[in-house]
């Protein structure tokens, strides 16, 4: 019986595998961090769901409380004093290009009292009633925004503005500080039309005129204002440092509380949540990020390196327990057979894509850089080799996968082989088909065609056997890959 020796196992080999399945491989670690990506998305909601419920004040001390309480209500006077400093023009104005637009006009009313005729009423009061109610009201405001297209809301838009109206003596009164990146000439043209318009719309009450008294654009040095602001400014950095030092007091299980009820019980957006936690030494999700579903990029990593182990683990125990041909030097290390050559039918004629071909050909070394007929011919070669040396001119291809080659692979070696004087016969599987086997027997020399994934290694030990009791000289193996 032939002896049949253990095979070798290629780290190098294996390594290579995994790589030239490198489809497998991506699919895997596709599906898996797919898999892995929604279970974090559908656990992320019960967790968010969970975490939302979990706070209870009869979990936390007086003292506890009392911190916590402390440091709401320091956030929001932080958080009001942030925000009247992020939108008031006032309190951001640059005092060195500071412009006040100034105008003053009389109320000059074309009442008349006759001594003679039945008199009506003084309109004149009434007037200056409605004028008043016209700059206090926010009227003024609103026409001279929407003429100048000023985006800015009425209540810090009436910080800039000053209107007064005297009864006694009928004059208006209006100043309004224009801060640098406006155009007082603009504005001041803007409030005029304004003024004007709403004077032509009382005509009916009484007619009238409005005498221009003052109309000026004065850049001016307001120190009041100034220092009005500088004390804005350092009462802002006073909150800061208040509540810095309140927070820092804090336990992280305080600050946890404190964080949910800022999203839970107040009314804070989300940008007034992330500056209440930005220095904190824990990070904490805004509200919406919290309560939504979301993929965990860790989970979606796991599964794609999981995908990628699991691939991995495949294709390495496939190579270890497989009972095919899984390389060419197994017919060597196996059987004792000469390796003739090899042909890398894939690379060369196979379908096979390009990041599998330039896989293949690392994997296979230099020989896989040889042409196709650069490989036939080496083997030719090999065989005429091996025919001289047992002085016959005749040979049997034989295999166990017939229907596995390529007609026109074997086509080619028998012609090649016949151009160097040499009669070749393909003669199929010996051990199941008699007629073929004869064929074998009459010519005495053989060599066998085995191709790497599909050749069973018990079938070629059982060939081999077969020729080893009929006394047939075995030239060597030519493989197939």
């Amino acid at each position: 019986m032939i002896e049949q020796k253990e095979r070798k196992i290629y780290i190098k080999e294996l390594l290579w595998d995994i790589l030239v399945n490198w489809k497998l491989v991506i699919v895997l670690a596709l599906i898996f961090a797919l898999l892995l990506g929604a279970l974090s998305f559908l656990r992320s909601d019960s967790s968010a769901a969970g975490q939302k419920g979990s706070y209870d004040k009869s979990d936390y001390t007086e003292h506890e409380l009392y911190n916590i309480d402390k440091a709401i209500a320091n956030y929001t006077r932080l958080a009001y004093y942030e925000e009247y400093n992020s939108k008031s023009e006032l309190v951001n104005v640059n005092m060195a290009e500071l412009k006040m637009v100034s105008l003053q006009y009389y109320i000059k009313s074309a009442y008349t009292y006759n001594y003679t005729n039945s008199n009506e009423n003084d309109y004149t009061p009434s007037l200056v009633a409605i004028y008043q109610n016209y700059f206090s009201k926010g009227e003024f405001a609103n026409d001279v925004m929407n003429g100048a297209n000023i985006s800015m809301e009425l209540e810090y838009f009436n910080e800039l503005l000053t209107a007064d109206v005297v009864r006694d003596t009928y004059t208006i009164s209006v100043d309004m500080i224009i801060p640098a990146k406006y155009d007082a000439d603009v504005i001041r043209e803007v409030m005029k039309k304004a003024i004007d318009k709403k004077a032509s719309t009382l005509q009916n009450i009484g007619e009238h005129s409005l005498v221009v008294v003052n109309d000026t654009i004065n850049k001016t040095v307001d120190e009041e204002l100034a220092q009005q602001n500088f004390t804005f400014k350092h009462e802002l950095a006073n909150f800061h440092n208040y509540y810095n030092e309140t927070i820092n007091a804090m336990s992280e299980k305080e600050r946890q509380f404190f964080v949910y009820l800022l999203k839970n019980e107040y009314d804070f957006t989300g940008e007034q949540i992330k500056m209440a936690t930005k220095d904190f030494p824990e990070s904490y999700d805004d509200e919406e990020n919290a309560n939504a579903k979301k993929v965990n990029l860790k989970y979606v990593i796991l599964g794609a390196f999981l995908g990628l182990f699991l691939a991995a683990v495949y294709v390495i125990v496939k190579g270890i327990l497989s009972s095919r041909l899984q390389c060419s030097e197994d017919m060597n290390n196996v059987y004792d057979l000469r390796v003739l050559g090899n042909i890398d039918w894939k690379i060369s004629k196979g379908r096979t894509d390009g990041i599998t071909k330039f896989l293949l050909k690392g994997k296979y070394g230099n020989m896989a850089r040889l042409s196709y007929e650069e490989q036939v011919s080496i083997i030719v070669n090999n065989i005429k080799l091996a025919c001289k040396a047992k002085d016959t001119s005749k040979i049997a291809l034989v295999t166990g996968v017939p229907k596995d080659l390529n007609d026109a692979l074997i086509n080619d070696v028998i012609a090649s082989l016949k151009e160097q004087g040499i009669e070749a016969v393909m003669a199929g599987r010996i051990v199941y088909d008699k007629v073929e086997f004869d064929k074998v027997l009459e010519l005495g020399t053989v060599a066998v065609l085995e191709k790497i994934g599909i050749s069973r290694y018990d079938d070629i030990a059982a060939q081999l056997e077969l020729l080893k009791c009929n006394k047939v000289d075995v030239t060597g193996a030519i493989v197939v890959r």
